[in-house]
């Protein structure tokens, strides 16, 4: 009966609603291994290419959640690897046409590069949320972080 009455604080708090007046961000964390482009190895078999599919959804993603509300959101990607590629963070603070336009540009760019150019050798998805949450989320703002990822190493 205990459990029971924990899970229902729980799930209350969870449900509460943030107070409007925050603006809000979003943290992707963004996978660029070469597992990505089918170019990993899973149980003898090679990973699917998945790359295109991942970024179309991250763009995707970025342009609707910017036309909601354009200057009162943020986005950051944190690109990553064996560990976060520093060099590569993108960031806009207000989702104008013009800064979704050049971060949109940035990680067609960007995206590619890494995965061709930046030795790797596995997945590290707890650094790189670790790094996102350290440096990136904001007590004063209404955070969202989103992982993209196939999920193998």
């Amino acid at each position: 009966m205990v459990l029971f009455a924990v899970t229902n604080v729980m799930a209350h708090v969870v449900e509460e609603k943030p107070k409007e007046n925050l603006k809000k961000r979003t943290i992707y964390i963004w996978d660029l291994t070469k597992s990505m482009v089918g170019k990993g190895w899973v149980d003898g078999k090679r990973t699917p290419d998945v790359y295109e599919k991942v970024e179309n959804v991250l763009i995707s993603d970025i342009q609707k959640y910017a036309a909601l509300d354009t200057m009162n959101r943020d986005v950051y990607i944190v690109p990553f690897q064996d560990e976060v590629l520093e060099d590569y963070v993108m960031t806009i603070d207000g989702c104008s046409k013009d800064n979704v336009d050049w971060l949109v540009n940035e990680l067609k760019k960007n995206g590619p590069h890494c995965m061709y150019n930046v030795d790797h050798k596995y997945t590290n998805i707890s650094d790189a949320l670790e790094y996102a949450i350290k440096n990136y989320q904001d007590a004063n703002r209404l955070n969202r972080i989103v992982l993209l990822t196939d999920g193998e190493q």
